[in-house]
């Protein structure tokens, strides 16, 4: 364990050492494995603490009781008992073998003794490693922490195995690719073609909860084009069928920088937002992201529809669409169909001087019925107003009611 960096193993052992050493007296096998294991391999430190263990269901609710300040036992029939210790959340598994029927990704599961059993039925070899705690000795037989230096990606079985007993894995392997600048063997590209069909039996929630954590990688192209590549990524968003290419994008982590990375990856596949709306809504994405995607490629269209505008037209966008400016010229940029000098130097003066969505009527809506009156009028009345704005800039609530007084009376 000479990779280890010595101060994150003392921070992880003041987290699960006491809990290790009551399963190691009792005469059981605990052992950090999967995501823990890797980053501690690369010298950083993983907020989730997966443990596999020889010991059955019952008998780790026993051990942890009284050292572990919540458990919970739902997932007890699959051997997994989850707990809290202060703000850390542990989960603990029976060391496992899983068996697959082909027209589901739910295993049977069996449990094994043996902490082999449970490594092999792992996605990656570079996951498909154990820590013994506490003696913290690797445990790698499947060889990856040496695929890890080289930067390989490999399945512990063969890859047609794991990716026909678990689809998502072929997604995944995207993800670890473009995470983790790992290169595919020859056998796990060929897999991933082969097999890539099998991807329908994967609910489609699971699916965007895959695509949405390639995305939120630092570089998630590499990733990308391997589904690109290999033809999953048409199978997994509609539009993508081998004519247009993945554009190059810069992972993001908040919900506005997520929805800006949908946006550009949809954008040279749909032609209106309300269509990347609904290809979104039909993917199993949030009503909230789907929402904010389509408008920012609908503001996209707006903006590069305009060769040169006028300050109304100008004002008009920003109405609608200003919150989604700053996402729609990124997306722009990524097409390299950045708008005229020019153009942007109109936005930018009407942005800094009148808002960032332009200018505003002074007047709600009780305010104006209370000048021209209830009934279908008054949506006429709002729709006036703001086209006046949009030719005159700001005004003020005086110049407001004057205008719609005239208008009214016209």
């Amino acid at each position: 364990m000479e990779k280890v960096l010595e101060a994150q193993k003392l921070e992880l052992d003041l987290q699960i050492g006491a809990l290790a050493h009551k399963f190691d007296t009792a005469g059981y096998k605990f052992y950090l494995v999967g995501g823990v294991v890797r980053d501690l391999l690369l010298g950083k430190l993983n907020d989730d603490i997966d443990v596999t263990t020889s010991a059955e269901p019952d008998v780790i609710v026993k051990l942890v009781s009284g050292w572990a300040d919540a458990i919970w036992d739902q997932g007890a029939k699959f051997g997994t008992i989850g707990i809290r210790k202060n703000s850390q959340i542990i989960e603990i598994t029976t060391h496992r073998s899983e068996n697959y029927v082909s027209n589901s990704r739910k295993p049977s599961v069996e449990f094994s003794k043996v902490v082999e059993d449970d490594l092999s039925r792992r996605d990656f070899t570079v996951n498909s490693m154990a820590i013994s705690v506490p003696d913290w000795e690797l445990i790698d037989p499947f060889g990856g922490q040496v695929d890890l230096e080289r930067k390989v990606l490999r399945t512990p079985l063969d890859p047609e195995v794991s990716f026909s007993d678990d689809p998502l894995r072929m997604l995944r392997a995207a993800r670890f690719m473009a995470g983790y600048q790992l290169v595919p063997g020859i056998d796990l590209i060929a897999a991933v073609e082969l097999l890539r069909d099998r991807i329908s039996i994967v609910s489609k929630e699971r699916v965007i909860e895959e695509l949405k954590k390639l995305l939120k990688v630092e570089s998630p192209t590499k990733g990308l084009l391997f589904l690109e590549q290999t033809g999953l990524l048409g199978l997994v968003i509609k539009g993508y069928n081998g004519l247009v290419s993945v554009p190059e994008l810069a992972g993001n982590d908040s919900s506005d920088e997520l929805a800006l990375s949908w946006a550009t990856l949809l954008y040279p596949i749909v032609t209106s937002g309300e269509q990347a709306r609904v290809l979104l809504v039909d993917m199993r994405a949030s009503n909230n992201l789907a929402k904010k995607v389509g408008r920012v490629i609908e503001a996209t269209h707006q903006i590069s529809s305009l060769d040169e505008a006028t300050e109304p037209e100008v004002r008009r966008i920003l109405f609608f669409w200003g919150d989604e400016f700053p996402e729609s010229l990124a997306v722009l940029k990524a097409f390299k169909k950045i708008p005229s000098q020019k153009l942007l130097s109109l936005f930018t003066h009407i942005i800094e001087s009148e808002g960032n969505r332009g200018p505003q009527s002074p007047l709600d809506g009780n305010e104006i019925m209370e000048i021209v009156g209830n009934g279908p009028i008054v949506g006429k009345a709002i729709n006036y107003l703001n086209t006046h704005i949009f030719q005159v800039g700001l005004i003020s609530r005086e110049e407001a009611i004057k205008a719609l007084e005239d208008w009214s009376s016209s």
